[in-house]
């Protein structure tokens, strides 16, 4: 069951994607949702910026490709400063302690910087898991060899690892896949 406010929230950033704004921070989502003529209190876009995650997950379940923009992107870069490579895209990302998530970006072909931002956030990503991946299977793999699991409930483990990360298709995985610009 998902909660009618997020939904609610994702079907105004779809409204405001309709509307060619494929960069809408919290701020911006709180006028489009709660009214552009009304006094919006900080809390309220604190709350709407607490939930841009969840707004992600719900448009993603629409077919949207979206990624968590910081602070810094709109400081520097949305109003046409270039992105030169994977470092000023990962500027663009909230990531990290202090980098707090104020918006959200949808990448389209015809938006700026969005190609390099939206990239940079998944080679993250994919990292992470990637990295949390091989470090589980490694517990994994010791506890079965310590005999602190049976072997059975391991290979459970691991097989269905695979199986969600979709190591079963191996088509995935041997694409040629383009390098990112450096």
């Amino acid at each position: 069951m998902s909660d009618p406010y997020i939904t609610a929230l994702a079907a105004t950033v779809n409204d405001m994607f309709a509307d060619g704004i494929n960069d809408p921070s919290a701020d911006q989502i709180a006028h489009h949702y709660f009214g552009p003529d009304k006094y919006i209190p900080r809390s309220l876009i604190e709350d709407v910026r607490s939930r841009l995650g969840n707004i992600r997950n719900a448009l993603a379940d629409d077919g949207h490709l979206t990624c968590p923009l910081s602070e810094t992107y709109y400081r520097r870069f949305r109003n046409g400063k270039k992105i030169t490579g994977t470092d000023d895209a990962v500027l663009c990302l909230a990531t990290g302690r202090a980098k707090k998530q104020v918006g959200i970006l949808r990448i389209v072909e015809t938006a700026v910087n969005s190609d390099l931002i939206w990239a940079s956030w998944h080679q993250l990503q994919l990292r992470q898991g990637a990295g949390k991946t091989r470090r589980s299977a490694e517990d994994v793999m010791t506890a079965i060899r310590r005999e602190l699991i049976p072997m059975t409930a391991g290979h459970g483990l691991l097989a269905e690892t695979r199986e969600l990360a979709g190591l079963e298709q191996p088509d995935l995985f041997s694409q040629e896949i383009p390098q990112l610009p450096e």
